[in-house]
């Protein structure tokens, strides 16, 4: 039996005779909020690729590059979600009030907390 690539209700597709687990890839995974949100769309075995150590990652976790990884293990599974950093490239960066210090010099940015 073939499955559909997209289908609603993907919650069921682990309940569908001989399917035993629905994979996915989770590249640049971060804390794991979209990882989330695929299992409870019904994804059963994620794994969060990211080059930076996540302790708490919700699921398996392993920490390298992400293009080399998915290069070796994509085949593996059913689904790859990638959400690479963009902060870097967004317009938003140059916004004034993102450049202020404050009062003890220290420059006011989000990139320096630990999500």
């Amino acid at each position: 039996m073939l499955l559909p690539l997209f289908r609603e209700g993907l919650a069921a597709r682990p309940a569908c005779p001989g399917v035993d687990a629905v994979r996915l890839l989770d590249l640049f995974c971060g804390g794991g909020g979209g990882a989330m949100g695929y299992n409870r769309a019904g994804f059963t075995e994620i794994v969060g690729v990211d080059n930076r150590p996540m302790p708490r990652y919700p699921f398996t976790f392993v920490q390298a590059d992400a293009l080399e990884y998915v290069a070796e293990h994509g085949r593996e599974f059913d689904a790859i979600h990638a959400s690479p950093p963009c902060q870097h490239y967004t317009r938003l960066r140059h916004l004034p009030w993102l450049k202020v210090t404050s009062s003890r010099g220290i420059k006011a940015s989000r990139s320096s907390s630990n999500f």
